[in-house]
Protein backbone atom coordinates (compact mmCIF):
# COMPACT_ATOMS: atom_id res chain seq x y z
CA UNK A 1 0.00 0.00 0.00
CA UNK A 2 1.04 3.41 -0.45
CA UNK A 3 3.27 5.22 2.29
CA UNK A 4 4.28 1.68 3.66
CA UNK A 5 7.69 -0.08 4.20
CA UNK A 6 6.30 -2.33 1.40
CA UNK A 7 6.12 0.11 -1.27
CA UNK A 8 10.36 0.14 -1.41
CA UNK A 9 10.47 -3.56 -2.37
CA UNK A 10 10.90 -5.52 -5.19
CA UNK A 11 8.16 -7.60 -6.39
CA UNK A 12 10.71 -10.08 -6.85
CA UNK A 13 7.90 -13.39 -6.64
CA UNK A 14 6.48 -14.91 -10.24
CA UNK A 15 2.57 -13.99 -11.12
CA UNK A 16 2.80 -17.72 -11.21
CA UNK A 17 3.49 -18.67 -7.88
CA UNK A 18 1.60 -15.79 -6.63
CA UNK A 19 -1.21 -17.43 -8.48
CA UNK A 20 -0.46 -21.25 -7.12
CA UNK A 21 0.13 -19.96 -3.52
CA UNK A 22 -3.36 -18.58 -3.31
CA UNK A 23 -4.84 -21.33 -4.93
CA UNK A 24 -3.20 -23.82 -2.14
CA UNK A 25 -4.76 -21.01 0.61
CA UNK A 26 -8.66 -21.35 -1.35
CA UNK A 27 -8.05 -25.15 -0.89
CA UNK A 28 -7.22 -25.29 2.84
CA UNK A 29 -9.72 -22.59 3.29
CA UNK A 30 -12.40 -24.98 1.54
CA UNK A 31 -11.37 -27.68 3.46
CA UNK A 32 -11.70 -25.88 6.56
CA UNK A 33 -15.70 -24.39 4.84
CA UNK A 34 -16.33 -28.62 4.56
CA UNK A 35 -15.25 -29.38 7.88
CA UNK A 36 -16.88 -26.89 9.63
CA UNK A 37 -20.54 -27.49 8.10
CA UNK A 38 -20.27 -30.74 8.86
CA UNK A 39 -19.72 -30.53 12.16
CA UNK A 40 -22.79 -28.79 12.57
CA UNK A 41 -24.80 -31.73 11.18
CA UNK A 42 -27.12 -32.91 13.60
CA UNK A 43 -27.51 -29.22 15.94
CA UNK A 44 -29.51 -26.77 16.82
CA UNK A 45 -28.80 -23.09 15.97
CA UNK A 46 -30.22 -19.60 16.15
CA UNK A 47 -31.06 -17.86 12.73
CA UNK A 48 -32.14 -14.71 12.40
CA UNK A 49 -34.52 -15.49 9.01
CA UNK A 50 -33.96 -12.11 6.85
CA UNK A 51 -35.71 -12.92 3.45
CA UNK A 52 -37.39 -15.26 1.03
CA UNK A 53 -35.20 -17.73 -0.45
CA UNK A 54 -35.20 -16.38 -4.80
CA UNK A 55 -35.14 -20.27 -5.67
CA UNK A 56 -38.63 -21.13 -4.07
CA UNK A 57 -40.05 -18.89 -1.51
CA UNK A 58 -41.09 -21.42 0.39
CA UNK A 59 -38.00 -21.40 2.07
CA UNK A 60 -36.57 -18.82 4.19
CA UNK A 61 -32.95 -17.52 4.33
CA UNK A 62 -30.94 -15.93 7.30
CA UNK A 63 -27.49 -16.05 9.32
CA UNK A 64 -26.82 -17.35 12.53
CA UNK A 65 -24.66 -15.37 15.30
CA UNK A 66 -21.58 -16.06 14.27
CA UNK A 67 -22.36 -15.31 10.29
CA UNK A 68 -23.09 -18.72 8.96
CA UNK A 69 -25.76 -18.75 5.88
CA UNK A 70 -29.16 -21.01 6.47
CA UNK A 71 -32.07 -21.80 4.57
CA UNK A 72 -34.77 -23.71 6.15
CA UNK A 73 -39.02 -23.97 5.20
CA UNK A 74 -41.05 -21.39 7.56
CA UNK A 75 -43.24 -18.86 6.52
CA UNK A 76 -43.10 -15.29 5.54
CA UNK A 77 -44.46 -14.05 8.84
CA UNK A 78 -40.70 -15.07 10.80
CA UNK A 79 -38.87 -12.67 8.32
CA UNK A 80 -37.07 -10.54 11.34
CA UNK A 81 -37.43 -12.79 13.87
CA UNK A 82 -34.86 -15.37 15.40
CA UNK A 83 -35.77 -18.61 15.08
CA UNK A 84 -34.30 -22.30 16.40
CA UNK A 85 -33.05 -24.71 13.04
CA UNK A 86 -31.36 -27.83 13.67
CA UNK A 87 -29.23 -28.78 10.74
CA UNK A 88 -29.88 -31.78 8.83
CA UNK A 89 -27.50 -30.86 5.54
CA UNK A 90 -25.69 -28.68 4.15
CA UNK A 91 -25.03 -27.12 0.50
CA UNK A 92 -21.60 -24.97 -0.55
CA UNK A 93 -21.58 -22.44 2.03
CA UNK A 94 -25.07 -23.13 3.29
CA UNK A 95 -26.63 -24.81 6.45
CA UNK A 96 -30.24 -26.10 5.50
CA UNK A 97 -32.54 -27.35 7.96
CA UNK A 98 -36.10 -27.30 10.07
CA UNK A 99 -37.28 -25.14 12.13
CA UNK A 100 -37.40 -26.63 15.69
CA UNK A 101 -41.13 -25.52 17.13
CA UNK A 102 -40.62 -23.15 19.99
CA UNK A 103 -40.55 -24.98 23.62
CA UNK A 104 -39.53 -27.91 22.36
CA UNK A 105 -35.78 -28.16 21.63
Amino acid sequence: RKGTPATRWVDDVPEEVKQDRLQQLLEVQEKIYIEERQALIGSTVEVLLEKENYRDTKYLKGHTRCWKNVIVEAPKEFIGTFQNVEVHSTSHHTLIGQLIPNGSE
